[in-house]
């Protein structure tokens, strides 16, 4: 699908990559991961022809389509209604249908050869729009639409009404309606919630033509990519293997490699030894030429450029009450839109709650009512009396000071000193060098997100309430939060769309849907799984009566073939059992691969004897869940017979 041959770009005297090559063939799911300023959206760019590298070649095949969703920025008609600007991307609809109304108009008014001439110019036109699809078209544009969280009602609204995310979302439903060649993502989770992020999944999927996505989102990669290529150091690593198994092979070669490098240096260095010891004496003159030669053959590795891992966490919380917090029917409204109505739901200490629902059902008002930044229209919300809350907003520009540095804003309103380097804290955010003495008011909005969350690492809070706070965050900060979330001995609410973060580090989940609250006892997968089979047996309810007299009967049937035999019946009950014991077994062996996941992203972990031995169990743990998968179906199967 394309061809990237001895590529290099760089900006001033910094290069991102020099000389890379790199295929994708057609119906490839790549994943291009790499640190954040590796030059991962550069690669993207030069893809798509919005930028010219400095030396290389990129190849497309002539008449290739290539689809691109930069992170921001993208051009859509202000002036257009949102599902009239994504049929473009289906075809020239919209001005077929203006050309052929026009023309039944003037033929009210033609005669003679001018009338047959309108008439089989508009028929021309109306088989042309049908041979598109035209009257499926706007069907499929807001079955996508939809797929992506935007309602009947936005879909009949000008774009320039929409927000700049919710533009995004019409960007992202042209690209996948227009079904080009090569389509080319750049964080497209950004601006979705859960909901949409799945759909996207399982749009992605079904998609026939080839994908490079970059993206943070870790059960994304897991599931959609067939490859991973990596960007680090200025040049690129392919793995052939999906995201799990990429993880333990990259750290076999960074062992490997190092191996090499310090094998290389050690024989170097014995060399020079062995020179300088011998370099003055004649008798040794012919053998120091040869070992002088033999050392300048011996090619020495530059160290790997990897980011050093650390470990943060949040001071001990203040000890609490039980009960930290309380909602009790808590109600609010924008005017005539009610936004939230009689939720109720209780906090107790140590809770790690997941606060999940659509795009603008009222997460985030729900966090600021809870902190009393606004007062809600109905219901109350009781604080502990020894509770101490902190906030992480989305906006954090309304609490930073902007005339203060980077490092002193972090300090500015620590109730703890750190007990490490500021900078180890900061860094762990992604602010790197200079990047510390910058001023406040010339961060990004992402950059102060990243801030507002490295300073509630100094805060002396029982109760953490987080807003979002794995935006704009790369795969190694999002790790080094779970950690300090999971190690974390207070309570905490988390908004997120980020699916891997909610179920690493939350035992509960906060379902909010048309206004109401919903807490369930488990994790967002959990949850999931328990709405599916809701939803399942609701529609197996409704296929039962909507054909009563065909369920009467199968149920009649069914009641025959239900009298087995004494053994049959044992069978049963023993598959059962089996059937429960394997996803006992199913469920802790995955837990420990989850745990192991994430220590083999520790590049330090390689430099002690303990790397070598959990890639092996991870690669056994891996083994042995595809025979539990296995047994699982049998059995599953067994039961159903």
């Amino acid at each position: 699908m394309f061809t990237i041959e001895s590529l290099t770009h760089g900006y001033g005297d910094r290069v991102l990559f020099q000389d890379i090559s790199w295929q994708v063939t057609e119906r490839e799911r790549c994943a291009l991961v790499g640190p954040n300023g590796a030059g991962k959206t550069t690669i993207l760019r030069v893809l798509a022809g919005q930028l010219r590298a400095e030396a290389g070649e990129v190849r497309i095949p002539r008449g290739a389509k290539v689809g691109y969703l930069p992170q921001e920025g993208v051009a859509l008609r202000a002036e257009e209604i949102v599902i009239e600007e994504a049929m473009e991307a289906l075809g020239p609809f919209r001005s077929l249908e203006a050309e052929i109304a026009e023309l039944h108009d003037r033929q009210g008014e033609a005669e003679g050869e001018e009338l047959e001439r309108l008439s089989e110019r508009a028929g021309a036109l109306q088989h042309r729009f049908e041979e598109l699809g035209g009257y499926g078209a706007r069907a499929e544009a807001a079955r996508v639409l939809a797929g992506l969280g935007i309602s009947q009602d936005e879909m009949r609204h000008p774009i320039g009404e929409l927000s700049g995310g919710w533009q995004m979302r019409v960007a992202l439903a042209k690209l996948v309606l227009s079904r080009p060649d090569l389509l080319l993502l750049d964080e497209p989770t950004n601006h979705l919630d859960i909901e949409s992020v799945r759909w996207l999944e399982g749009e992605l999927l079904s998609f026939r033509g080839a994908v490079v996505i970059v993206t943070h989102d870790r059960y994304l990669l897991e599931r959609l990519a067939t490859r991973v290529v990596e960007l680090q150091g200025r040049r690129l690593e392919d793995y052939r293997m999906d995201y799990g198994k990429h993880l333990v092979e990259r750290e076999r070669r960074r062992e490997a490699y190092e191996k090499t490098r310090i094998d290389r240096q050690q024989q170097r260095d014995e060399l020079t030894a062995w020179i300088e010891r011998f370099r003055y004496k004649a008798t040794k003159a012919r053998q120091v030429q040869s070992r002088i030669k033999g050392r300048d053959r011996i090619e020495l590795l530059p160290p790997l450029d990897c980011r050093p891992r650390v470990r943060l966490a949040f001071p001990a919380p203040p000890r609490s009450g039980r009960v930290m917090l309380e909602a009790e029917g808590v109600g609010h409204r924008y005017g005539e839109k009610t936004v939230l109505s009689g939720v109720g739901f209780s906090v107790e200490r140590g809770d790690k709650i997941g606060v999940v629902g659509v795009n603008g059902v009222g997460k985030s008002t729900l966090l600021r009512l809870l902190v009393g930044q606004e007062r809600a229209t109905a219901g109350d919300v009781l604080m502990g009396a020894k509770t101490i809350p902190a906030f992480l907003a989305q906006d954090q520009s309304r609490v930073l000071e902007p005339a203060r540095t980077v490092q002193e804003e972090l300090l500015a309103d620590a109730e703890q000193l750190p007990d490490r380097n500021p900078r180890t804290i900061l860094g762990a955010f992604l602010f790197s060098g200079d990047d510390i003495d910058k001023k406040v008011s010339v961060l990004s909005g992402g950059e102060k997100g990243r801030l507002g969350l490295a300073k509630l690492l100094l805060r002396r809070a029982n109760l953490l309430l987080l807003d979002e706070p794995t935006n704009h965050l790369d795969m190694v900060s999002r790790d080094i939060l779970v950690q300090a979330l999971r190690e974390y001995r207070g309570a905490a609410l988390l908004v997120s769309h980020d699916r891997s973060v909610l179920d690493r580090v939350c035992t509960k989940t906060l379902y909010l849907s048309e206004g109401r609250a919903m807490l369930y006892p488990g994790t967002w997968s959990e949850l999931e799984a328990w709405r599916e089979a809701r939803a399942e047996e609701e529609r197996e309810r409704s296929a039962a009566a909507s054909k009563p007299d065909d369920a009467r009967r199968s149920t009649e049937a069914g009641k025959e073939q239900a009298k087995p035999s004494a053994r049959a019946s044992a069978a049963q009950r023993k598959a059962k059992r089996r059937l429960e014991q394997i996803e006992l077994r199913i469920k802790k062996k995955e837990a420990r691969t989850s745990k192991l996941e994430e220590s083999l992203c520790d590049p330090e972990l390689f430099q002690s004897p303990n790397g070598a031995r959990y890639t092996r169990e991870y690669q056994q743990l891996k083994e042995e869940l595809e025979m539990l998968y296995g047994e699982w179906e049998e059995t599953a199967m067994m039961l159903e017979e």
